[in-house]
């Protein structure tokens, strides 16, 4: 059925008026949303400026969808469409006789802000036009409009800072911990380690200490992952994990593992991400699991899919493959999936707040936490620190009441909830459970307190966990022939990465003076080509 039967069906429910070309039109607050005369060929004008668009490289943002005449088009065309209509009674109308199912989404009038930020903030969009092809007052413009497009330039913005000052570690501790790929430390670990067992993920919210006691109670009953900011909190508090995830490639990170004893590393498994910064693989661990990490990208033509740096491609193609695993800001986020692909039965999130619980930012104990108390004293306390630079900015809590958030609390809690949306296993959101004792509040999850959780678990459950520790490759080989096409592949890679088409085009002049610059560039690009020209691989010398 095209969009004219639709409309002749509901022409009477919603009083739509017939134009002079036989279609519709429709009236809202005493003004004609479309022509009164020829709605179609007013269609067909509002969108030619777009015809000069690549269709596959061009996500339109609409912003106001009347009958759904010029989403009809766009669509046929092939672009991909976000399409916003706040005003209830239209958007009721346009869900009737539209096929959603056509629309990469639609924002109505339920949450629109919170939808917007999951969708500008994936990484596959990476420029960002606005086309404003409407007319509208000022008053709507100045306090709608131009919040919406700044937000996405400033999301875009953040994204390529990201990139740009660590892609130099990305790549620098990727070329040292491959060199660990055929040692006996190194483990492949099948995908069913988990299979029947519950899980409990420790993450470095405030509220982590509050949750503790219970764990300590119970930790024998469960496989126990602490991302790598909470690991302190949970050895000075006697409970060793099984597992270790750590993701980050900065240096700051390692300061989370230089203070605990060789004889505590040889009880855990670290999974690491095969960027982390080197210092933390070369502890004395029980066992290494490389993954790797990347945002997880719904393209409305090529599915979902993991968005990775151009080295990981470059070894995947090689067959140097490692799990991957979605990331969505706290790492958290890859923990929990690293525990759904490897088959546990129950997942359990506790110290996951992603809120300033009581105006503190991590538990206590954690790395974080020692650095703001370092700069606490009597008249100035950690609560009053964080009090006077967060916004006043909160958000829906566990038990019902508000939550101190900030805006990055914020996007790292849509993303989490985004990512759990793409996973495929069935019966997902049943066996998730937040059992922080406070925080956030999350849509895809059932929400039950640790502390009452654990009030029947007092099972010891085997730990003995099922993994191989043989060489994953021979590198002597691989390097003996692809030695020359390695170095070629991470300068041209890094260069592309950096000074990509779109940074000569409308997002250079965006960001001039505050990202690109070209003195910088070049100084970090010459230093990567010194810091890998002094690698040694087997004895070939790069």
């Amino acid at each position: 059925m095209n969009l004219l039967e639709s409309l002749n069906k509901y022409a009477n429910q919603f009083s739509l008026i017939k134009a002079q070309d036989n279609n519709y039109t429709i009236k809202y607050d005493g003004l004609y949303l479309h022509s009164s005369k020829f709605p179609v060929l007013e269609a067909q004008r509002f969108i030619e400026p777009l015809k000069y668009c690549d269709q596959s490289a061009t996500i339109i943002i609409l912003w106001g969808v009347g009958l759904g005449y010029h989403t009809e088009l766009l669509v046929q065309q092939g672009f991909t469409i976000i399409a916003v209509e706040l005003r209830r009674e239209i958007a009721e109308i346009f869900k009737m006789v539209f096929p959603i199912e056509k629309l990469h989404a639609f924002i109505d009038v339920d949450d629109p802000q919170k939808i917007f930020d999951a969708i500008v903030s994936l990484p596959a969009y990476q420029s960002l036009n606005f086309v404003d092809l409407s007319m509208r007052n000022i008053t709507f413009k100045d306090q709608v409009w131009t919040s919406y497009t700044e937000k996405g330039k400033h999301v875009l913005r953040s994204t390529h800072n990201i990139h740009f000052h660590l892609m130099e570690s990305w790549y620098c501790n990727i070329l040292q911990n491959i060199q660990l790929l055929n040692s006996q430390s190194i483990s492949i670990i099948p995908t069913t380690v988990f299979c029947g067992k519950k899980v409990i993920i420790c993450s470095a919210g405030p509220s982590l200490k509050e949750s503790l006691p219970y764990l300590e109670k119970i930790h024998h009953s469960y496989v126990i992952i602490a991302v790598d900011t909470a690991l302190s909190s949970l050895l000075e508090y006697g409970i060793v994990p099984d597992f270790v995830h750590a993701v980050d490639a900065k240096i700051h990170n390692v300061t989370d593992f230089v203070s605990i004893e060789h004889s505590i590393f040889n009880k855990m498994i670290l999974i690491a991400d095969i960027s982390v910064h080197p210092i933390i693989v070369n502890q004395p661990w029980k066992a290494i699991s490389f993954v790797s990490t990347g945002h997880p990208v719904n393209h409305p033509k090529k599915g979902l899919y993991i968005h990775r740096i151009e080295l990981i491609n470059f070894l995947m193609s090689y067959g140097i493959k490692f799990p991957e695993l979605q990331t969505g800001g706290s790492v958290a986020t890859s923990a929990f999936h690293y525990a759904v692909s490897h088959g546990a039965e129950k997942i359990i999130m506790i110290g996951q707040d992603l809120a300033y619980t009581n105006y503190r930012g991590h538990a206590v104990g954690t790395t974080y936490d020692r650095q703001y108390r370092s700069n606490a004293n009597r008249l100035k306390t950690l609560e009053t620190i964080h009090v006077h630079k967060l916004p006043d900015f909160y958000a829906q809590g566990i038990d019902n009441q508000l939550v101190l958030v900030d805006p990055l609390l914020e996007q790292f809690r849509h993303w989490f909830e985004m990512s759990i949306a793409f996973c495929k296993e069935e019966n997902l959101h049943n066996r998730v459970i937040n059992g922080s004792e406070s925080g956030a509040f999350f849509d895809s999850w059932s929400h039950e307190k640790l502390s009452v959780i654990g009030k029947n678990d007092n099972i010891h459950i085997d730990k003995i966990f099922d993994f191989s520790l043989n060489p994953i490759i021979n590198l002597t080989v691989l390097f003996e022939k692809l030695y020359i096409e390695w170095i070629n592949f991470v300068l041209d890679s890094h260069q592309k990465s950096l000074l990509h088409e779109y940074f000569y085009s409308e997002y250079t002049q965006l960001l001039k003076g505050e990202v690109y610059n070209e003195f910088l560039y070049n100084r970090k690009y010459n230093r990567l080509k010194k810091i890998i020209a002094q690698y040694h691989f087997q004895g070939t010398k790069i």
